[in-house]
C-alpha cells in the first residue's frame, strides 16, 4: 500500500506567477489547490506535478475567468505547452467540463488526464 502525502500548492498565497499541470497517476502524492475564485473551493488530485513555462497563457487564463467562455478556454489552454521531447499544447478535457473553475481546469496531456492549476485570484 502506498502512503498518501498531501502537498498544498501555494499555501500562503504569496507565489503569484506559476502555472502547473498535475497529471493523474498513482503516485501516493495528492496535490491540493484552493480554486474557484471567491467560491474558495478546495480539491486535490493524485499524480505528478509538471511546471509549465507559458507566461502568456497564464495572463490569458486569469483574464478569461472574468468572461467564462468555453470556446475561449479551449484556445487558451492550447497555448500552455507541455514539454516531452518537444512542446505539445494541452487540450481542454471537455468530458470533465463540470469541474472547470478558476485555477482548476481539467486537461489532456501527452501523459494522460490532468488538471491545469495556477494562483487563484481571491
Amino acid at each position: 500500500m502506498v502512503a498518501v502525502r498531501k502537498v498544498f500548492l501555494d499555501p500562503d498565497g504569496t507565489q503569484q506567477d506559476w502555472l502547473y499541470v498535475v497529471v493523474r497517476a498513482r503516485t501516493g502524492v495528492l496535490y491540493e489547490q484552493q480554486h474557484g475564485g471567491t467560491e474558495n473551493r478546495l480539491d486535490a488530485v493524485e499524480g505528478f506535478l509538471v511546471p509549465l513555462q507559458s507566461v502568456p497563457a497564464l495572463a490569458e487564463l486569469r483574464a478569461l475567468f472574468k468572461r467564462r467562455r468555453l470556446q475561449d478556454l479551449r484556445a487558451v489552454v492550447a497555448k500552455a505547452l507541455y514539454w516531452t521531447d518537444e512542446p505539445v499544447p494541452l487540450r481542454l478535457d471537455e468530458s470533465r467540463e463540470a469541474e472547470v473553475a478558476e485555477a482548476w481546469v481539467p486537461v489532456v496531456t501527452p501523459d494522460g488526464s490532468g488538471v491545469l492549476m495556477w494562483h487563484n485570484s481571491d
